[in-house]
């Protein structure tokens, strides 16, 4: 499970080489750094900000943003190496990466879970399906195949994010 940090991360190459009897393919994968995710403000400058309420709301926002930024750039980067015309309207594709959302939002109430979820699907996917309306009318008919999350899955993954 990937951990939420605020440290800036930098774009990661790596390099592999296959060497075969034949040929030799130089192949390179690289990961797309995620957007730049911001700082939350420290906890005492003058006062203590952790009893405003304010502070909870910005920490909370923080949370969900970033969840969903570090979905997005990680599964960007598996869907990169899928062409686009082969897996036009592929409902595999998308149940997996329906389950895959499903499973990694874990933050904030049911409303917010799912109005991150479908941003993320949308940004996603958008160009397998072409437009909104078939993306949301392909959702619907497999909506049942969708494995969904309940309280306690997602209460043991904050207690394991919390103990990693």
């Amino acid at each position: 499970m990937i951990q939420l940090k605020n440290e800036n991360v930098q774009e990661k190459k790596v390099e592999l080489v296959q060497e075969s009897a034949d040929t030799s393919d130089a192949l390179s994968v690289s990961t797309p750094a995620p957007p730049p995710v911001e700082n939350l403000p420290k906890v005492k400058v003058c006062h203590n900000l952790k009893k405003l309420a304010s502070f909870k709301q910005i920490k909370k926002n923080y949370k969900l943003q970033s969840q969903k930024d570090i979905f997005v750039s990680d599964v960007k980067s598996l869907l990169q190496h899928l062409d686009k015309d082969e897996h036009e309207y592929d409902i595999e594709l998308l149940i997996e990466v329906l389950n895959a959302c499903e499973e990694f939002f874990i933050y904030g109430n049911k409303e917010e879970r799912n109005q991150c979820k479908v941003d993320a699907i949308n940004e996603l996917m958008i160009d397998y399906f072409g437009n909104q309306q078939v993306l949301n009318k392909f959702i619907c008919t497999i909506k049942n195949q969708i494995k969904k999350s309940n309280f306690f899955k997602r209460n043991f993954k904050k207690i394991k994010n919390f103990f990693l």
